[in-house]
């Protein structure tokens, strides 16, 4: 209707065609008709599963449920505020492996965001419970196997050591060899 009465109101007025359409195509956005709607709704988010405040283990299958006036493009999903998957289609959602995290608190939260990066975020907490299994046990080590015996038939060793008048205390009759010195005696 404002495009015709534009059209009318300058046809009447006796205006240049150029002009004419100059005049409507003003007109025409100046009434907001040619524009974009502006969207400043953000989605809305919420985390389905798993519940609030429960205790989780193993592998998490986290869902949201993302909806927007406009249409969703994406859902982000963090842990203790670390980005870990974006989802850009239904249904959203990320398998976490809660081994990887402490057993303790954390903190999910899904981000949905619209055409106009328009967002929203949910958050929820779980506290997660995994069995923690101790470390295998090393088997224990061999046996230390005894000392060696000394053979049975040692040859007889003779220590021999000079007096201070230079004579010889003691010498063997035969020749050994001392194995701790290898010196060679030989008897007189």
């Amino acid at each position: 209707m404002t495009l015709f009465f534009c059209l009318f109101a300058a046809q009447k007025i006796m205006i240049k065609p150029k002009s004419t359409l100059i005049l409507v195509l003003a007109a025409f956005f100046s009434l907001g008709m040619g524009s974009t709607p502006k969207d400043t709704t953000p989605p809305q988010v919420s985390i389905s599963i798993p519940a609030n405040n429960s205790t989780v283990s193993g592998t998490v299958n986290i869902q949201a449920t993302a909806t927007d006036n406009i249409g969703v493009t994406k859902v982000e999903f963090y842990v203790d505020n670390s980005l870990k998957s974006t989802d850009t289609s239904l249904p959203y959602a990320y398998s976490w492996d809660s081994s990887t995290a402490t057993n303790a608190s954390h903190t999910l939260k899904a981000v949905a965001y619209d055409a106009k990066n328009n967002s929203k975020a949910a958050e929820i907490s779980v506290t997660v419970k995994n069995t923690v299994t101790p470390p295998p046990t090393p088997p224990a080590p061999p046996p230390t196997p005894p000392p060696p015996s000394p053979p049975a038939n040692e040859p007889e060793l003779a220590i021999s050591s000079t007096s201070a008048s230079g004579s010889n205390a003691s010498h063997p009759s035969s020749g050994a060899i001392d194995k701790n010195t290898s010196t060679y005696w030989q008897g007189n």
